[in-house]
C-alpha cells in the first residue's frame, strides 16, 4: 500500500513508471519534467520550452530525441552527437556543431588536414602527428 503526502509525489511515481504520462499533466515544473526524461527520453515531446538541463538528460538517453527539440543550444546538440553519431546528420544540428565534429574526428585520428595555395595549384597533404 502506497501514502502519498502531496499531488506532486503521485506524479513522480507515476512518472518513474512511465514517463510519457508527462502529457497528462498541467504545467509540470522541472523536477517533474526531469523524472519524466529520465524514465523516457522521448517524454520530451510532450514537454513545452524543456530547459537546457532536461534537454540535456534527454538526449542521454538517446541521441535521436534531439528532433523533438526546438533550437537545442551547442552543448545538447554535442551530448546528442556523443550519444549517437548518426544524429550529426539531422537538421537541427548546426553548421558550426558538425565542423566542430569534424574537426575532433579529424583530430582523434591524430592527424590534421593541411591545405597549401601556390599560385594556380592546390595542395592538400595529410600530416601525421605522433604525441
Amino acid at each position: 500500500m502506497f501514502f502519498f503526502s502531496s499531488l506532486k509525489e503521485i506524479f513522480i511515481f507515476a512518472l518513474q513508471y512511465d514517463g510519457l504520462a508527462i502529457q497528462y499533466i498541467q504545467n509540470p515544473d522541472k523536477d517533474l519534467q526531469l523524472e519524466a526524461v529520465k524514465n523516457n527520453g522521448w517524454a520530451i515531446q510532450y514537454i513545452q520550452d524543456p530547459d537546457k538541463d532536461v534537454q540535456l538528460e534527454a538526449v542521454k538517453k538517446d541521441g535521436s530525441i534531439i528532433q523533438c527539440i526546438q533550437n537545442p543550444d551547442k552543448d545538447v546538440q554535442l551530448e546528442a552527437i556523443k550519444n549517437n553519431p548518426f544524429v550529426v546528420h539531422f537538421a537541427v544540428i548546426n553548421e558550426d556543431v558538425k565542423n566542430e565534429v569534424k574537426k575532433r574526428e579529424i583530430q582523434e585520428l591524430g592527424c590534421e588536414i593541411v591545405v597549401a595555395f601556390f599560385g594556380i595549384a592546390t595542395m592538400v597533404a595529410i600530416a601525421y602527428f605522433y604525441p
